[in-house]
């Protein structure tokens, strides 16, 4: 059984912040150790293998896939456009067979881990702040190696191997004030359904810089590259334990806030810059997209994206409202799909909402340490985890359900889009809107 434990995560001000909280255990489907034992057919498409949905529906990618996961961190070079070169750590997740070694657990983060080091020494100086950090843990639906000694002091123990088969690439982008595994909840998913989701941490926004690190790029562009490198480190054939089933040739890319700007500006540069040949074959932008419009972007980063795009936004989002992310899908020339979550706020597409649900999350915990939260920060840190707000977790299958559906489609797995379709008819009390364009 894949265990999704709900989050505990800091977030904090400029100036100074920790914080966190715990949350309840939810349940998976039950995984197995290979497609077949769960009646899923395996199918080839594009030298990529791919599970064969015969008739699929707005519930089928709503429960955990087939495949359990496994995780690790890798570090990726990155050269910006100002010819600057530095490093971001990127978490994979992957398809695998469950692991039978007894050093193979569940992988954890602790958002503590993206304090700077200044924020961190008031931690470490301060007992009850280390155990409050100390339940900013969050457990993911994912294995990782954990080493493990004799009584000989030798160290055992074997990293989950992944599944057989070749698997398409999915890139991950973060939002602003965020990290590479803040929506844990939906990466582990896609991998459980036979992707290889890859994550880095977006250094001219992640959690780190944000609260006072110095960022190590002023490229505005940064977060594209980021992206870009993490392909080319696959193709370059260094992709650490996944990179023999990986297929960097055939990519989704989705992103989060400003990680969904992210992936629309990777859509257009690629677009400009090798066109139909672009391994880019499609991006998802959830709560997030050019509000200004690509038009005000510079070349090549402003050319209209040739690739299937599905934008998805909360009807109560206060950081992105939905009448912004309806004027970047009106501007979309292609294949594109808007749907509206009704009453989901702007964090319904991450782990965050989970922070102690229900006694009032990060602000409390933050005021709980001594720490104010800016008026912005404060909303960023909040926007859809309390009431009137859905709780988040009644919408995760949902989007879990749009972002598989619709990596399958991009990609040619499903030749129709009925994991898509009548999403507002048949869930007439979490989907305000489902408009398509163009759809073959």
């Amino acid at each position: 059984m894949r265990i999704r434990r709900a989050v505990a995560l800091v977030a904090g001000s400029m100036v100074a912040l920790a914080a966190i909280g715990t949350a309840a255990t939810q349940s998976g489907a039950a995984t197995a150790d290979s497609a077949a034992s769960t009646g899923f057919k395996k199918g080839t498409l594009s030298g990529d293998t791919y599970l064969k949905v015969p008739s699929p529906t707005s519930t089928t990618f709503q429960p955990d896939g087939p495949y359990a996961v496994g995780t690790y961190t890798m570090t990726v070079s990155v050269t910006d456009a100002n010819n600057v070169t530095y490093s971001t750590p990127v978490d994979v997740w992957y398809p695998t067979k469950i692991p039978t070694s007894p050093t193979a657990v569940r992988q954890t983060y602790n958002v503590g881990h993206w304090l700077p080091t200044s924020l961190q020494a008031i931690i470490d100086a301060d007992p009850v702040k280390q155990a409050i950090e100390a339940q900013a843990t969050f457990t993911e639906d994912a294995y990782q190696y954990a080493k493990t000694k004799t009584k000989r002091g030798v160290t055992t123990g074997t990293v989950p191997k992944p599944a057989n088969g070749r698997f398409p690439l999915v890139l991950f982008s973060h939002g602003y004030s965020g990290f590479r595994d803040q929506s844990t909840y939906l990466t582990t998913h896609l991998a459980s359904w036979g992707f290889v989701v890859v994550a880095p941490d977006q250094q001219s926004r992640v959690l780190t810089t944000v609260l006072g690190a110095p960022s190590p790029t002023t490229d505005p562009n940064s977060d594209v590259d980021e992206l870009m490198a993490t392909v080319q480190q696959f193709v370059a054939g260094n992709g650490g334990t996944a990179q023999a089933v990986t297929d960097p040739s055939q990519v989704i890319a989705f992103g989060h806030s400003a990680g969904g700007s992210a992936v629309e500006r990777l859509a257009s540069y690629l677009t400009a810059t090798q066109g139909s040949s672009t391994y880019l074959k499609g991006f998802i932008g959830m709560a997030g997209a050019d509000f200004k419009g690509l038009s005000s972007l510079s070349p090549p980063y402003n050319t209209m994206p040739a690739m299937p795009a599905l934008l998805t936004v909360g009807g109560n989002d206060q950081i992105a409202a939905p009448s912004v992310i309806q004027t970047a899908y009106n501007e979309l020339t292609g294949t594109k799909r808007y749907v509206e979550l009704t009453g989901a706020g702007h964090l319904v597409y991450s782990d965050l909402c989970q922070i102690s649900p229900g006694q009032g999350g990060l602000t409390v915990l933050a005021s709980a340490l001594g720490i104010t939260l800016s008026g912005s920060l404060q909303l960023l840190a909040t926007d859809g985890c309390f009431a009137p707000d859905n709780p988040v977790t009644t919408d995760w299958p949902l989007v879990d359900q749009l972002v598989v559906a619709g990596a399958r489609h991009m990609l040619g797995f499903d030749v129709s889009d009925a994991g898509l379709a009548n999403l507002a008819t048949d869930y007439p009390a979490l989907v305000t809107t489902d408009t398509t364009a163009q759809l073959p």
